[in-house]
């Protein structure tokens, strides 16, 4: 009887052991992606209100916002001839979007690199966001168990994600919770 005891504790703290390190990599996820690292700019005298798009061409949807380059912003860098910015500052951002670089005087640096884009499978229900930093971040677009987006990035508790809605390509902000 205190075989069958002694062999039943081993088995159930051999299980423990085993579930420890998965509960400690959905803490700290490593997706091997860019981290985003947004710089804040004061705004640039006289630069016009811009569309903002959802990916850095003119075949990604529209975000349905525009952004005021002459106000505060925040600017995540340059891929190819676009930029992606966030009206706001860092302590109050706004949706973050893409517009065309050459619609101000943006600085060269940072060159945002996607290269190393992770394929994953949504596994439940979530939504698209386009202002990962809001106390209540407003849907953007739902998402569907089973989903595979590819993760370009990592902001914080958010994975900044590709994948098609309505027909056109999309880059917005997923939960990391909602696939690891």
């Amino acid at each position: 009887m205190k075989k069958n005891r002694t062999g039943l504790l081993l088995f159930l703290c051999l299980l423990l052991l085993a579930c420890f390190p998965l509960t400690a990599a959905a803490e700290a996820p490593d997706l091997g992606v860019y981290t985003l690292d947004p710089v804040p700019l004061s705004g640039l005298e006289g630069a016009p209100a811009v569309p903002l798009r959802c990916g850095p061409t003119a075949q990604f949807a529209a975000c349905g916002s525009e952004i005021a380059l002459s106000s505060p912003f925040l600017f995540f860098g340059q891929a190819d001839c676009w930029a992606m910015v966030a009206a706001g500052s860092a302590d109050a951002p706004g949706p973050v979007g893409w517009i065309e670089a050459a619609a101000c005087d943006l600085p060269a640096e940072p060159e945002l690199l996607f290269e190393d884009a992770v394929p994953v499978t949504v596994m439940e229900d979530t939504f698209l966001t386009l202002e990962p930093l809001s106390d209540d971040p407003p849907r953007f677009a739902e998402v569907a168990e089973g989903t595979q987006p590819v993760v370009l990035a990592v902001f914080g508790d958010w994975a900044y994600v590709q994948l098609e809605t309505g027909g056109a390509p999309v880059r917005a902000f997923l939960p990391l919770s909602s696939f690891l």
